[in-house]
């Protein structure tokens, strides 16, 4: 399938989302923090999550995916 727009694209768009939806399973791999709360910001040029966590000492991080799809060759 051809891409026709990439700001964002269907393929970003998709994967972000398929990130934010499946926090649990993420979560598993990360025994030293906690996530709070997962932000989606799928209409953007490059769709973001803002991921806010804690860690086993209650100290709060946040941090931010960014997808970007290259231009199909």
């Amino acid at each position: 399938m051809k891409t026709l727009i990439y700001n964002p694209s269907e393929i970003e768009t998709s994967f972000c989302n398929a990130f934010a939806q499946n926090q649990a399973d993420i979560q598993k791999w990360l025994p030293d923090y906690k996530i709070e709360q997962v932000t989606t910001r799928l209409n953007q040029d490059n769709p973001q999550l803002l991921i806010k966590m804690t860690d086993k000492d209650g100290d709060m991080h946040e941090l931010v995916l960014s997808f970007i799809q290259k231009i199909d060759l």
